[in-house]
């Protein structure tokens, strides 16, 4: 084997032995690419492979093979700086990840000119996609300032609650707009949900003519600013309901005397915790305007709360709700449904059950 090694550069060595540098140098380049350093296409990350399998146009420069205009691009350098540019639109931006995908390029040219021509590269485009990002940016932002000047209100917290409903939730002078997504995005069906909550028709960039784009302006700076809570699994809008309802009732203040009921608060005693149904619906309708208080019963009745429609509340006795306490939750409750031990003349017995089916309670 070994006399056979040496015999292959004796014959060889005539072939070219007036230019022997320049064809040796050509070869190498040419048969580095597919095997000693020159990646394949299918040596570039997941990610960027299966980019080339769903955009033909990106697997064409990938490749040397596409056009722009129905036309080649100029050359190999042109390739690299196209596809590291649509890389970037297509939302890859991290520096190794491209450099690697471009030295990876089947004519080797990324290769040949080393890692750092390939950086240099990604570096450059980056910086393009940086300048017209901030660009696009500020005058995304004169526009949100033209947009707020048509008017007439201001807005003071946005939330996005997504669920298989989503619903959009503005402040405004402390009181809180709930739209969806049809009542946030045309402009009549928005300013009938504004009238009902605030009870004034608002002003509004004009819905006509050149300057009608404003309201889609207008929409979207708030919608930048917005604070996004997801709900967890597939919420519905009976879930969405039952999670205000239970943060209403919970965010109520306690007093420690039952005439309290009456100013909706709520009363602790025996380890029970007591409040009415307005106090809950109050305070479930300044987040969703579309709320019912006809709904109260029904999702207070779900979440385990028993109904009293006539409790002794200081002269006089009112409707109430209760639930156990939650540092006492083995407080008695007896037949009635009425866990604490309220003062004679309470008629809890007689009503609680239609109340718990929430049909004894009406708006």
């Amino acid at each position: 084997m070994n006399p056979n090694e040496e015999q292959v550069p004796k014959e060889e060595a005539p072939a070219g032995s007036s230019s022997s540098a320049p064809h040796d140098s050509a070869p190498q380049d040419s048969d580095s690419v597919p095997g000693e350093t020159g990646p394949a296409q299918g040596e570039v990350s997941a990610r960027i492979a299966g980019l080339h399998a769903q955009h033909a146009q990106l697997r064409g420069m990938f490749e040397g093979t596409g056009k722009r205009r129905g036309k080649p691009l100029g050359g190999p350098a042109e390739y690299d700086r196209v596809y590291v540019t649509q890389l970037l639109k297509y939302g890859v931006t991290e520096g190794d990840e491209i450099a690697d995908a471009v030295m990876a390029r089947p004519d080797g040219h990324a290769l040949r000119r080393g890692h750092s021509y390939a950086i240099n590269l990604v570096e450059e485009a980056l910086g393009v996609a940086r300048a017209a990002t901030a660009e696009q940016q500020a005058g995304e932002q004169e526009r949100f300032a033209e947009a707020r000047t048509h008017a007439d209100f201001m807005v003071d917290e946005v939330r996005v609650i997504e669920s298989d409903a989503t619903r959009y939730e503005l402040r405004i002078k402390g009181k809180w707009l709930v739209l969806n997504a049809k009542q946030l995005t045309t402009q009549m069906e928005f300013r009938q949900a504004y009238l009902n909550t605030f009870h004034r028709v608002p002003g509004l960039p004009p819905a006509k003519g050149k300057k009608s784009r404003l309201w889609n302006d207008l929409v979207n700076s708030w919608l930048a600013a917005a604070q996004k809570e997801v709900l967890v699994g597939n919420a519905t809008e009976e879930e969405v309901q039952r999670r205000a309802v239970e943060k209403a009732k919970n965010a109520i203040a306690t007093k420690v005397d039952p005439a309290g009921l009456h100013d909706d608060m709520a009363y602790e005693t025996s380890g029970r915790r007591y409040f009415t149904a307005d106090a809950v619906y109050d305070r479930v309708k300044q987040l969703d305007r579309n709320f019912k208080h006809r709904d109260v019963a029904r999702i207070l009745a779900g979440l385990g709360c028993e109904y009293d429609a006539n409790y002794p509340a200081g002269e006089r006795s009112i409707p109430v709700w209760s639930e156990p306490l939650a540092s006492a939750p083995g407080a008695p409750g007896g037949a009635t449904g009425v866990g604490a031990q309220p003062p004679s003349g309470s008629s809890s017995g007689s009503d609680q059950s239609g109340g718990a089916a929430g049909e004894a309670v009406t708006p």
